[in-house]
């Protein structure tokens, strides 16, 4: 599931204090061109809020608006990610579809990476 996936927002970065001393910025898609990149960067550095499909991290990363809340996001920092077992990102994707926070599009959303 790409809510899964190996990013982290700029506005969750600091539940991962202490635990490098730097970090990279990358994206196939956020490093071709210049003004997305540094607003991404921007935001990285401001802890500015940004949704997942606006980092361009590539085909690992939401393709749709949806909204990660930090409390959702520290617990799949904690999960034992046994995906197969497990049904709280199923279960946060189908909330955020019933409610808005993830809006439909032409494209089906990214549930598989």
């Amino acid at each position: 599931m790409r809510l899964t996936g190996a990013w982290v927002l700029p506005q969750h970065l600091h539940l991962l204090d202490g635990l490098a001393d730097e970090w990279k910025l990358a994206g196939r898609v956020t490093l071709r061109d210049a003004p997305t990149y540094r607003r991404v960067l921007s935001a990285y550095v401001q802890g500015r809020a940004l949704a997942p499909h606006e980092i361009g991290g590539g085909p690992a990363s939401p393709l749709e608006p949806v909204e990660i809340d930090e409390e959702f996001y520290a617990r799949t920092l904690r999960c034992g990610r046994r995906c197969h077992e497990c049904t709280v990102c199923r279960e946060y994707y189908d909330e955020g579809r019933s409610t808005g926070n993830l809006r439909d599009s032409k494209r089906p959303v990214g549930l598989e990476a």
